[in-house]
């Protein structure tokens, strides 16, 4: 490899750090310390991946992949705390070096995405954002859901005319 693992990292880490914190936000429901612990150890599993020097072909895909993985965990160990005793223990304040300026607009961008795509089961919403804001490839994301390229383009297009079918009616609600 000719650029050292820490300027790789940091490049990717310039390149995905929004659209990585959006994705957590979704997924994780404005659980700001929480978004940044999981985005900081997938980008520590990067980091000891690139020590031991594996092939990484797509390091958007796999930094998305660690992540969603990442959450997953979260959630299997959190499975009997409920959200509303997490906010009553940790509450829902930014504390850390981030811009709270940048990470409050991101999360105001979010929030009004997220009104929009109310109406998306969580796959699909996921996918959604993935392709439609993140701007990942069908192929990266279907990297990061272990599923064949056509199926999610097919999944994409059947969002993509949900989406628009809600915009065209805004008078319709999710129930």
């Amino acid at each position: 490899m000719n650029r050292n693992h820490n300027e790789i990292i940091k490049e990717l880490y310039e390149s995905t750090i929004d659209g990585l914190y959006r994705f957590a936000y979704f997924k994780l429901q404005s659980q700001e310390e929480e978004i940044l612990d999981l985005i900081q150890e997938s980008f520590y599993k990067l980091s000891l991946e690139l020590k031991a020097w594996k092939k990484i072909d797509n390091m958007n895909a796999y930094i998305y992949k660690v992540l969603w993985n990442k959450i997953i965990d979260y959630y299997r160990k959190q499975k009997s705390v409920s959200l509303d005793e997490h906010i009553d223990v940790h509450g829902d304040t930014f504390e850390g070096g981030s811009n709270i300026e940048d990470i409050t607009h991101a999360k105001l961008e979010v929030e009004k995405v997220y009104r929009i795509l109310a109406w998306l089961d969580g796959f699909e919403k996921d996918i959604f954002l993935l392709r439609y804001v993140e701007e990942l490839s069908p192929k990266e994301i279907s990297k990061i859901y272990d599923i064949p390229v056509n199926t999610l383009t097919v999944r994409l297009h059947r969002i993509k005319e949900k989406v628009s079918s809600h915009l065209i009616d805004p008078n319709e609600t999710n129930e």
